[in-house]
C-alpha cells in the first residue's frame, strides 16, 4: 500500500480531543460508520486499524 501522509489538528468534542480521517484513508481502507478500530500505542505515533465485523 501507498504511504499517505496527511497533517490534521486534533478538535475538541467535550472531554476528548478528536481527529477526522481524510476522505482518502477512509476510502482505501472502506471504512464506514460504526466500524471498529484497534488504536494502539507505538513510540511516538498512535496506530489505528480496522478490525473484522
Amino acid at each position: 500500500m501507498t504511504k499517505i501522509i496527511f497533517k490534521r489538528k486534533l478538535v475538541k468534542n467535550k472531554a476528548s480531543l478528536q481527529v477526522i480521517v481524510p476522505k482518502e484513508i477512509v476510502d482505501a481502507l472502506n471504512l464506514e460508520k460504526g466500524d471498529t478500530l484497534a488504536i494502539t500505542l507505538e513510540e511516538d505515533a498512535f496506530v489505528c486499524r480496522k478490525l473484522p465485523s
